[in-house]
């Protein structure tokens, strides 16, 4: 099978992220930085051309590392069907964080890439601060069990704050849950690209008698752009936020979502709905106990164009399609809209 350079680059950052070990993606990474004609016959030979003989240069321990990747033979495109893929990164530096060292990717340094890999049971926030392109790699969930009063830090999985102007953050494999889980995904990021691929969040109401109301994805400042795809959210009030009254957010395209009220309120929530242009693509919501019967009133806008809080505007009616399995926003500049129900083949990120 013949593969683009574009996907084959992209399959090597992959490739050098996942087997991160004694500097040997530095030394490959650096390698291929000097040396771009061999570097070709390694595409070359991962597009079905003749296999190569590897430099010298990169010295045995090298060899036998890269030929792991070798011996893959012909690119073959994963098999996850993601949308979204990670970012071709420059010579990026690795961060561990785990429970113990949460904020480890607080205060990421401006000009520079990063590979981010979250470890399993943090209970509690992991900031992403700082830097240039960003991937997150999530190995497992959260476990946010922790009785802390601070419920806004304490309670919340990730959140995501600027870095270079128009750099961008891609996360994948975020799974937020716990017994005391707020918010799951957050972000102030205004002048950031966010990229959400694959990422679950169940959240809990053990916030809400402080007065917090938990989200499971959240802007609390706005962002450049926004993609997700692959995602499910359990919240007792809200599972996807745009609020862009805090903030302006840019164009926004979500795929392949389902949010479920667990007991829920306003499902998905736009606070300016004739701002920039918001996709919803095969996006579905469920809210098995409702707390409104008609699911025109599960969104914001909702169907009676009500301004529901003093700072939420809007009087733009959502609408619910003659057999009630659908809601859209005419008028609006949000394109698509929500089925109600699960997906048929159940959440898109199972537990």
């Amino acid at each position: 099978m013949t593969a683009t350079l574009d996907a084959l680059n992209r399959e090597w950052n992959v490739w050098l992220e996942k087997t991160n070990s004694q500097g040997k993606n530095t030394q490959a990474e650096n390698w291929r930085n000097s040396n771009p004609g061999e570097y070709q016959k390694l595409i070359t030979y991962r597009s079905g051309g003749a296999r190569p003989t590897l430099v010298t240069a990169f010295g045995r321990q090298m060899v036998e590392h890269v030929d792991a990747w070798l011996s893959e033979g012909a690119f073959v495109p994963p098999s996850t069907n993601n949308r979204l893929s990670p970012l071709i990164l420059s010579t990026p530096t690795t961060i561990i964080v785990d429970n113990a060292h949460r904020d480890a990717a607080g205060t990421l340094q401006g000009g520079k890439d990063y590979v981010v890999i979250i470890k399993p049971g943090c209970d509690g926030l992991v900031r992403i601060s700082g830097g240039r392109n960003v991937n997150v790699f999530c190995e497992s969930s959260w476990n946010i069990k922790n009785t802390s009063t601070n419920a806004f830090w304490d309670h919340t999985g990730l959140s995501i704050y600027n870095g270079d102007a128009n750099s961008t953050v891609y996360v994948e494999n975020a799974r937020v849950l716990g017994a005391t889980v707020n918010d799951g995904v957050v972000w102030n990021a205004p002048t950031r690209n966010l990229r959400i691929q694959t990422c679950r969040v169940e959240a809990s109401n053990y916030a809400a008698a402080a007065g917090y109301h938990p989200d499971g994805f959240q802007s609390q400042g706005g962002c450049k752009s926004l993609e997700m795809d692959k995602i499910t959210a359990y919240s007792p009030l809200q599972c996807l936020f745009l609020g862009d009254h805090d903030g302006p957010i840019g164009p926004v395209h979500v795929s392949r979502m389902n949010a479920v009220g667990a007991p829920g309120k306003y499902l998905f929530w736009k606070s300016k709905p004739h701002a920039d242009v918001v996709i919803l693509e095969d996006c579905w919501m469920h809210m098995p106990n409702p707390w409104a019967a008609s699911p025109g009133r599960w969104v914001y806008p909702n169907e009676l164009g009500e301004q529901v809080y003093s700072w939420s505007l809007s009087t733009d009616k959502a609408r619910v399609s003659a057999d009630g399995k659908f809601v859209d926003f005419p008028g609006m500049n949000i394109q698509g809209g929500w089925n109600v129900g699960m997906p048929p083949n159940g959440d898109f990120v199972p537990a």
